[in-house]
C-alpha cells in the first residue's frame, strides 16, 4: 500500500458539463451487431470457493444484502439477514476472502431477519448496524422485535443497544406482515444521519436520529403518518438540487410516494407533481446519471405483464427536458420487461464510462419467463443510452428467485462484481473477468469521508469525474436496489483516457473539493479542506493506491 499526494486546484468547480437537450435517441442495435470480442466478458459464480456459505434466509418474498467495510480496512464486507432460528451472516473481507464471523462479533439473536442496514449512527467512525425482523408466513411464532441496533466497538465486535434507542418503540409487526428496506441519510439538517424503515403492508416509519444512539419517531409529521401502506425500497437524494435530501419510496399496489423535504425534515408528497406516481407494484430501485448529462435517474423495478388487468412494467424515470419533473422510458429504453422484478443496480460493468443496468427476477413467483437481466449500455458517451441484453452471453442469465442485487469489487481489481441473494438458493457471488479481458478500460474508485463529524461517510455527497468533455455523476448513499445497500464510494469506469481532469466532491453541506490531473488505477480518499497553512494542508487529501 502506498500513498502519494494530490495537489488541489486553484478553485472550486461551480457547474457542470451537460449533454445536448433533447438528444436524438439511437437505433437500439442487435445482439447480432455486436462486435463478438465482447463475448469474452463474463461472470463466475465463486461465492463457495471464497468462503461464502449458504443463504439460511425465512419464509417470504426476499431477503436482503449489505455491502460495507465495517472494518475500516480497505476491503468489502458483507452482510446477510437469516430466518428465524439461524444467526444472521457477518461475512468479513480479507483480501477477498470471506470469514463468516456474525455470533463471534455479538451479534446472535434468531429472529425472522429480513433487511439490514450498515451507518454510522453515532459519528465514531465506526459503522453501525440496524436489523429489521418480520412475522411473514410463520404460523404460530411471533418475534419479540421488529428493530434491531447494534452498536460497533473498537475491537469491531457489536453490543446490542435498542433498548431505549427510541427504535425499539417501533411497533411489533402484524402475522403476514412482511419487513422491506431501510435507508440513511441527514434529513433534518443536523448533520446526523436520520433513517427510513419501510415494511410490506403497514406503512413506513422516519426516524431522527439526536445523538448518542437516540432516535425519535418523527412520522407524524410526514405524509406518511397513518397511511399504512405496502412499500418496499426507499432511496435519498437530492431530487431538486435544493441542498437536503429528499426520499423515493417504491409502494407495491398503490403510486410511490417522493417524499420532498424542506431540509428540516418537513415533507410535502411531490410524486404526482414529478410524475413519479406510476401504480404498478414497484419494489426495487436504483439511481444513476444513466446518460452522463449532469442529473440522476431511477429506474424501479415491478412485474411485467396484466396480473391485476392492467400492463405492468418496470418503469425508467429519466428527467424531463421540458418540465421539472420526470418522463417515463422503460419501454422506449428497451427495459420494461424484467419478469417479477426485485433487485436492480446501475453499474459500469465493463469500464467504458457507461452505466449499464442490473436486474434480478422471481420468474417461479408468476413473473414473466426471463432470465435475470444485464443490460449492456451500448449508446453514445453522453445522451440517450442504448440497452442491449447481454446477460446470457456474459453469464448472468440465472433461472433463480433473484432477491437483493448489489454490485460491489469485492477482490479490488478494478471491475464490478455481483452479488445476489437466491431464495431458496445460495448468496452467489458473481466475479467479472472485465479487469482481465478489458485492461485498457481504466477507472477510478472515490471514497469520501468525513472525519470528526456526525457523517463519517460522507452519505449524501455527490462525486463528478471529468475526462475530457464528459461528467460522470455518482451519489454516495446508505440503502439501495432492493433491500440492499452498495458500498459509501463511487465507482467509476473511464474506458481508454489516462488521466481524470478533474474530481469534483459537492459535501452535504453544499461545500466542494476538487482535484485536478488524478491518476486512474486508484482507491482515492477525499476529505473536505479546512484552510490550513503549511505541512497540514498537504495531509488533508491522501490517495490511497492498491496494485494486484
Amino acid at each position: 500500500m502506498a500513498f502519494v499526494s494530490i495537489a488541489l486546484s486553484g478553485g472550486l468547480l461551480f457547474g457542470l458539463c451537460l449533454g445536448p437537450a433533447g438528444a436524438t435517441r439511437s437505433t437500439r442495435p442487435s445482439a447480432s451487431t455486436i462486435d463478438a470480442v465482447e463475448y469474452e466478458l463474463r461472470l463466475s459464480d465463486v461465492g463457495g470457493a471464497i468462503g461464502i456459505g449458504a443463504l439460511n434466509h425465512g419464509m417470504g418474498m426476499g431477503t436482503g444484502l449489505i455491502a460495507a467495510d465495517y472494518d475500516n480496512d480497505g476491503d468489502v464486507d458483507l452482510f446477510v439477514p437469516s430466518g428465524v432460528g439461524f444467526a444472521c451472516q457477518l461475512y468479513r473481507n480479507d483480501g477477498g476472502v470471506f470469514t463468516e464471523i456474525a455470533v463471534a462479533s455479538g451479534i446472535t439473536d434468531l429472529d425472522n431477519a429480513r433487511s439490514a442496514l450498515w451507518f454510522d449512527a453515532d459519528g465514531d467512525d465506526l459503522l453501525d448496524l440496524v436489523i429489521q425482523y418480520d412475522q411473514f408466513q410463520i404460523p404460530g411464532v411471533i418475534g419479540a422485535r421488529t428493530i434491531a441496533l447494534y452498536q460497533q466497538q473498537a475491537d469491531h465486535s457489536f453490543v446490542e443497544v435498542t433498548v431505549g434507542s427510541g427504535l425499539d418503540l417501533m411497533p411489533l409487526l402484524a402475522a403476514q406482515t412482511h419487513g422491506g428496506a431501510m435507508c440513511a441519510g441527514d434529513l433534518t439538517g443536523d448533520g446526523r444521519l436520520d433513517l427510513v424503515v419501510t415494511t410490506w403492508d403497514e406503512g413506513a416509519w422516519i426516524f431522527r436520529n439526536d445523538g448518542g444512539m437516540m432516535f425519535t419517531d418523527i412520522t407524524g409529521d410526514s405524509p406518511l403518518a397513518g397511511a399504512g401502506g405496502a412499500y418496499w425500497q426507499a432511496l435519498m437524494f437530492d431530487q431538486e438540487g435544493d441542498g437536503d435530501l429528499d426520499v423515493f419510496l417504491a409502494h407495491d399496489f398503490l403510486p410511490n410516494t417522493m417524499l420532498e423535504n424542506d431540509g428540516t425534515g418537513v415533507f410535502i408528497d411531490s410524486a404526482v407533481a414529478l410524475g413519479l406516481d406510476t401504480s404498478f407494484n414497484e419494489m426495487g430501485a436504483t439511481l444513476g446519471d444513466c446518460d452522463n448529462d449532469g442529473d440522476f435517474d431511477l429506474y424501479v423495478t415491478n412485474l411485467f405483464g396484466n396480473p391485476s388487468g392492467i400492463p405492468e412494467h418496470n418503469v425508467f424515470f429519466t428527467k424531463s427536458n421540458t418540465t421539472i419533473g420526470y418522463d417515463e422510458e422503460a419501454v422506449a429504453l428497451g427495459v420494461d420487461n424484467g419478469g417479477w422484478g426485485w433487485g436492480t443496480v446501475f453499474v459500469d460493468f465493463d469500464n467504458d464510462g457507461k452505466l449499464d443496468l442490473a436486474e434480478v427476477n422471481a420468474i417461479e413467483f408468476g413473473g414473466a419467463d426471463v432470465p435475470w437481466k444485464l443490460w449492456m449500455n451500448r449508446g453514445p458517451m453522453v445522451g440517450t443510452p442504448v440497452y442491449v441484453a447481454e446477460e446470457e452471453a456474459i453469464g448472468f442469465g440465472f433461472d433463480d428467485y433473484g432477491s437483493a442485487l448489489v454490485d460491489v469489487d469485492f477482490d479490488r481489481d478494478g471491475d464490478l462484481d455481483l452479488i445476489v441473494t437466491v431464495m431458496n438458493g445460495p448468496v452467489r457471488v458473481l466475479e467479472s473477468n472485465v479487469a482481465e479481458v478489458r485492461p485498457g478500460n481504466r477507472w477510478l474508485v472515490v471514497r469520501p469521508r468525513m472525519p470528526g463529524t456526525n457523517n463519517t461517510r460522507a452519505i449524501g455527497a455527490v462525486v463528478t469525474i471529468r475526462t475530457g468533455s464528459v461528467d460522470r455523476m455518482r451519489l454516495i448513499s446508505a440503502g439501495t436496489s432492493f433491500m440492499a445497500q452498495v458500498p459509501a464510494e463511487a465507482h467509476f469506469g473511464i474506458g481508454q483516457h489516462t488521466m481524470i481532469d478533474e474530481v469534483v466532491v459537492k459535501w452535504p453541506d453544499g461545500t466542494q473539493t476538487v482535484l485536478t490531473d488524478v491518476l486512474p488505477g486508484q482507491v482515492l480518499d477525499v476529505v473536505p479542506v479546512v484552510p490550513r497553512k503549511g505541512p497540514a494542508l498537504r495531509e488533508l487529501i491522501r490517495s490511497k493506491v492498491r496494485t494486484r
